[in-house]
């Protein structure tokens, strides 16, 4: 069979579809993974065809020019930077798939417009969601708009979301009717739900253990586990990082993932002086932002990127944004995570690993190298804490996220088309 991996963003937002798309070519069908052009060599990696449907997209410079923003504002930003590449994606989109015969598609929650075109193309679609908070169930012990723990402000964050509900899907279906206009397509009510929800299925790619289905969940969801695929490194970053394991005991691992490592403020220089207040070592993952750190600290490593399935499972503990694929690495790791949210999804991550008891959640605002040291000691001293980062991994590391997927994909592939014209 042929199918259509069709995703935008960071390196976040691809991982995953590198790796169903390897699952996939492992069972001999073959794929085409559609996304920004910088993603190329990446498909060719893992023997995926490629076409560039969305245009170059500046990572650093928006992430450079907006994370001053409040996380609210940020997210409004990425959905304006989203919509604004619709119309190129349709038009290049409709382009390949009325040559190319495709059994289905999967394509991310943020690849808005796919859905149009697969529905007027009579294939099969199924959605791939990264992380719960996107299916905003009220039930959800985690709910989406909930950013601090506590009973009291889940109920609150639960109570509101079904009448937040609608008016997001309001405002979204009235940012979305000019650009579904000037693409072909009438109007719609309730289009912006469908492109969340909609399809033959949505798949939650993450783990049961963090998140079964709930009620309030789509109907057509279903929780196929983590799904893991990692870079690659220098070989001279893989020697540095090699011989710093080796030269002494599990240091702790800093990192801001591939978006906003580009804007990371104070975080390296407050994560390198909090190491040195507990001493305690520290491997510093800063991607193009080494100049001003300090290089001649040995209880110190910085390095642009390191894959987290080599260094993680050697690691203390790790300090991250709270990316959903940052944070489903140190759970298969086993080790404790301490999560500083940014925007978007990353605060509900946060707030699911502190109530399984898997690590803890420290806020950016007023972060100081005190502030983080003292959270840093109290995660590693925490032997309760470490017991159930244990137990979580065993769970998640028997889960097979990647084939899952396939298996969805291969059922809806037999779904009988039905054209639109």
């Amino acid at each position: 069979m042929r199918f259509a991996l069709i995703t935008s963003g960071s390196h976040g937002d691809v991982h995953p579809f590198l790796g169903i798309g390897a699952e996939l070519r492992r069972r001999g069908h073959g794929v085409t993974l559609f996304t920004h052009p910088y993603f190329s060599r990446n498909a060719a990696a893992v023997d995926l065809e490629f076409e560039p449907i969305y245009g170059h997209f500046d990572l650093e410079g928006f992430m450079r020019t907006h994370m001053h923003l409040p996380p609210a504002a940020l997210g409004m930003a990425i959905f304006r930077e989203i919509i604004g590449g619709v119309p190129a994606a349709i038009e290049a989109s409709r382009r390949v798939l009325a040559v190319n015969r495709y059994d289905a598609v999967l394509s991310h929650v943020i690849s808005i417009g796919t859905r149009w075109v697969c529905e007027e193309r009579g294939i099969p679609q199924a959605m791939a969601t990264l992380a719960p908070v996107f299916w905003l169930s009220p039930h959800d012990p985690a709910p989406a708009i909930q950013k601090h723990p506590g009973p009291i402000r889940r109920r609150i964050s639960q109570a509101a979301i079904p009448m937040l509900r609608p008016l997001v899907s309001l405002v979204a279906d009235w940012q979305l009717s000019n650009v579904r206009r000037a693409c072909g397509f009438p109007r719609e009510r309730g289009g912006a739900l469908r492109d969340m929800h909609g399809g033959a299925l949505n798949l939650g790619l993450w783990s049961p253990t963090v998140r079964p289905k709930i009620t309030g969940d789509p109907r057509n969801g279903r929780v196929t586990g983590f799904v893991w695929h990692d870079g690659s490194t220098s070989a001279a970053t893989s020697a540095a990082l090699e011989a710093f394991y080796d030269r002494g005991p599990p240091p702790v691992v800093f990192s801001l993932g591939t978006a906003h490592v580009h804007s990371p403020g104070a975080f390296y220089d407050i994560a390198a002086e909090a190491c040195r207040r507990i001493g305690i070592r520290g491997v510093l993952l800063v991607g193009s932002n080494s100049a001003g750190i300090r290089s001649d600290d040995t209880a110190l490593l910085v390095a642009d990127y390191a894959p987290f399935s080599q260094i993680l499972p050697r690691s203390a503990a790790l300090v991250h944004h709270g990316g959903a694929g940052t944070t489903a690495q140190a759970l298969r790791a086993a080790i404790p995570q301490l999560i500083v949210p940014q925007g978007n999804d990353q605060f509900n991550n946060a707030l699911r690993v502190h109530q399984l008891g898997a690590g803890g959640m420290i806020f950016k605002r007023g972060l100081t190298p005190a502030k983080l040291g003292h959270a840093l000691s109290r995660l590693l001293a925490d032997q309760a804490l470490a017991h159930r980062a244990k137990s979580l991994a065993w769970s998640i590391q028997s889960e097979n996220g990647a084939a899952e997927a396939a298996d969805a994909l291969e059922e809806i592939s037999r779904i009988a088309p039905v054209r639109r014209e």
